[in-house]
């Protein structure tokens, strides 16, 4: 019998650090239509600020500076890769290096990219009232 309470899901996160920034990296290819999607994401699509919140505060979750949310509606060449960076409050970002870096670092662990390979994050970029950013990056 459902108590009306949301069931508990597993959230797989990641949690990286590069030079004094770490950031939690939330992949949507593990929201898979469950209990996990439905609480962790929005109406859109994107984690809720609550979570990103959450995740962010050392005394209450994991601990960061933020949260890498990619990647996003991957091309399928493996060259070409979206991420939104989110602030520790849940706002968008904009560019962040050490945030670039980090995520090269997880599409190698989770084998999206090879060692050595040239690749291009198209990063959302409202905080700078731009629209998109593209960026081209060496790993």
């Amino acid at each position: 019998m459902n108590s009306g309470q949301p069931s508990p899901c597993n959230l797989a996160v990641a949690k990286y650090q590069a030079l004094g920034n770490s950031y939690i990296v939330l992949d949507p290819r593990d929201f898979i239509e469950d209990d996990c999607a439905r609480i962790a994401l929005d109406e859109s699509g994107f984690p809720r600020r609550e979570l990103i919140a959450i995740l962010c505060d050392a005394d209450r979750g994991i601990g960061s500076n933020g949260v890498l949310f990619g990647p996003l509606a991957p091309s399928g060449t493996r060259t070409f890769f979206s991420l939104t960076i989110i602030n520790s409050d849940g706002t968008l970002a904009g560019f962040s290096g050490n945030g670039i870096r980090i995520f090269a670092q997880y599409l190698a662990d989770n084998g999206d990219v090879q060692i050595g390979s040239s690749i291009r994050f198209d990063i959302d970029d409202d905080s700078q009232r731009t629209g998109r950013k593209f960026v081209p990056f060496e790993y």
